[in-house]
């Protein structure tokens, strides 16, 4: 049982890049200011400010995000500065995440960094009692 409930969980991480992106940031955009929605946005390009999607974001490879970001499931095969509050998270091989990270699941690819605090929660539940409402960032 338990090894079951672990294998989908591993598959629930992994199931937004199998998702519609209703969004695509283009790498030669640089966009300064909060993005919020209900979808999924890949960010190809340069995002500083705050993001709060409803299913998740793709942090390409050569992406920089700087801002706090909450979802559901994020990807990161690209950089990313702030803090973190999702359900699932995958960083890849390519990926870079300097920030605290609170999350359910975590995959880290070999190659993969991290560096910050990590607030592993059991349930979905405790995690959004754990989102503040408002998210600021340093300038």
């Amino acid at each position: 049982m338990l090894g079951k409930k672990r294998q989908l969980q591993i598959e629930d991480a992994t199931v937004l890049n199998q998702e519609p992106i209703n969004s695509i940031i283009g790498k030669d955009l640089i966009i300064k200011g909060e993005l919020q929605g209900d979808g999924t946005v890949r960010v190809d390009g340069r995002v500083e400010g705050n993001i709060t999607l409803q299913r998740g974001l793709i942090v390409g490879d050569g992406a920089f995000v700087i801002g706090d970001v909450k979802t559901e499931n994020l990807i990161v095969y690209g950089k990313l500065t702030g803090n973190i509050f999702c359900k699932s998270i995958q960083i890849k091989s390519s990926g870079n995440i300097k920030g605290d990270i609170h999350t359910e699941i975590i995959l880290i690819e070999t190659g993969g960094k991290y560096n910050g605090q990590l607030y592993m929660q059991d349930e979905v539940n405790s995690l959004e009692n754990s989102i503040p409402k408002t998210l600021h960032i340093a300038g």
